[in-house]
């Protein structure tokens, strides 16, 4: 398989059924990364009451779901929300805890490492623990917020601390895939140049560490459909400033082989479970380089869900629709327009998701195939 995209996910009932019902053609270009969301009080609550531990019975039930929809394959792995020494009811860390209890469900798990998180000696010896147990496969997360901006200025710092990773877990760089995550760039703040900008530094440091493997990832919606479209009732288009960055980075020299990542069509930012009382109906439809957005109005007025068949009916209008054969996610824009369904927001969350990975596939294929092409006319 050649790994073309690999979505940044929460492993959570509309992502998931978006998995679920990829077709072939997709799904084996695909890696899903999964940030595991902690438990809430809510949830701890009700599990309290149960036989098992609720934390063990959390992380378990993750662990069958994900196996319902990619048993047999690959999954990168990570925790990020959780604090670096959370344990189970036993007194196992819980990343060693959720990666066997995947294994055991026949899901290979490749764990993240965490480049901000690797001060905590707790967070290390997990990690250290189950390579040595297993031998299992790593990937350096390398998060670009400001602090870590300011520390890539000094090298050799950054230097010595990767090498004290690679050593500690007996890794060869070369073998190790790096992310660098750029997580909401949803803001002005954000712009497509300094993206690069920055994904140059840190590409160039972490070559110089023997690493030789990038992805860039980032999610330019913002946690609220309202702060990108303004009114209710209308439609608009985001630009995807993770995509129109990695298009630049990728035609440079050197860079031919630079993988994307994104947040899929939620971002790290969003709600984890539910919504406000006063969230919009909307189409979240990622096109070449944007994402086309229908924003309807509040769930709780008016229609309710039952808007969702008029915004499907403005996808299908809008020009940018790619048809019902497309994806299982752009068959069910259609059904809902013709009035089959209306659809929960965690419906809409695996329509979306669906149509957003099959799109991604296609756009990072035809652009690398645009790229190559174009090199091959060049003189030598």
């Amino acid at each position: 398989m050649k790994l073309v995209y690999v979505p940044i996910l929460k492993a959570k009932p509309g992502e998931l059924t978006a998995l679920a019902e990829l077709k072939k053609f997709a799904a084996e270009k695909v890696i899903p990364w999964f940030d595991i969301s902690p438990i809430n009080d809510d949830k701890l609550e009700k599990l309290s009451g149960q036989l098992f531990p609720p934390i063990e019975s959390y992380l378990s039930g993750i662990a069958a779901e994900i196996s319902t929809v990619w048993k047999t394959r690959e999954i990168f792995l990570d925790m990020p929300k959780w604090s670096t020494s959370a344990q189970t009811e036993g007194g196992e860390h819980v990343i060693p805890f959720l990666r066997n209890q995947l294994e055991s469900f026949r899901v290979t798990a490749n764990l993240v490492v965490d480049y901000v998180r690797w001060d905590d000696p707790v967070y290390v010896n997990a990690l250290r623990g189950v390579r040595l147990a297993s031998g299992c496969d790593f990937v350096l997360r390398l998060v670009m917020d400001s602090d870590t901006v300011e520390e890539l200025s000094e090298e050799e710092f950054v230097l010595e601390r990767l090498s004290e990773i690679t050593d500690t877990l007996d890794l060869d760089p070369i073998l190790v895939m790096v992310m660098i995550d750029f997580g909401d760039v949803s803001s002005q703040k954000h712009t497509v140049p300094d993206i690069i900008f920055k994904s140059e530094k840190a590409i160039a440091l972490l070559k110089r560490a023997g690493f030789n493997n990038f992805r860039v990832a980032g999610c330019s919606l913002p946690a609220f459909i309202s702060s990108a479209i303004k009114d209710k009732n209308s439609t608009g288009l985001v630009l995807r400033k993770e995509m129109s960055a990695w298009r630049s980075l990728i035609v440079q020299p050197g860079l031919e082989s630079l993988g994307f990542s994104d947040y899929g069509i939620r971002g790290p930012n969003s709600k984890e479970t539910g919504g406000p009382s006063h969230a919009n109906g909307k189409i979240r439809y990622t096109i070449d380089k944007e994402i086309f957005i229908a924003r309807g109005y509040p769930l709780t007025e008016g229609l309710k869900g039952a808007q969702h068949q008029e915004l499907a009916r403005l996808v299908i209008a809008s020009g940018h629709w790619a048809k019902e054969k497309f994806s299982w996610g752009d068959n069910e824009i259609l059904r809902c327009s013709q009035g089959e369904f209306s659809g929960t927001s965690s419906d809409w969350i695996s329509i979306d998701t669906n149509h957003h990975i099959h799109s991604v596939v296609r756009e990072v294929i035809e652009y690398k195939d645009l790229v190559a092409a174009k090199h091959a006319r060049q003189p030598v």
